[in-house]
């Protein structure tokens, strides 16, 4: 299942999104995942993007977090990675879990 965090932060981005009827469908399809008593928040979408272009979300976020004061504590060089890689993926599994049998 979704932590409730996870649940409450749900954002649709890019073109597919843009189908109509897609935001239902993922909605009806995320639901199962989140625990009963958890909150699913879902923005974006075909029918509640308002002005917004979904297509640009994704290029948007990462250009603020680039831009952001905290993207040198963010940011990992391949020197870095290729120092020890093993701890590198256990930090990033930690930070980032997945959804079991989902990618």
């Amino acid at each position: 299942t979704l932590s409730s965090s996870q649940s409450a932060n749900v954002v649709l981005c890019g073109g597919c999104c843009l189908f109509p009827g897609f935001a239902e469908r993922f909605v009806n399809e995320l639901r199962p995942m989140v625990n009963g008593e958890d909150v699913l928040h879902v923005t974006g979408g075909d029918d509640s993007i308002g002005s917004d272009d979904p297509v640009s979300f994704a290029w948007r976020g990462g250009s603020r977090v680039g831009a952001g004061d905290e993207f040198a504590r963010l940011a990992l060089t391949r020197d870095e990675y290729l120092e020890d890689p093993g701890a590198i993926l256990a930090k990033l599994e930690m930070h980032a879990p997945m959804v079991k049998g989902r990618m």
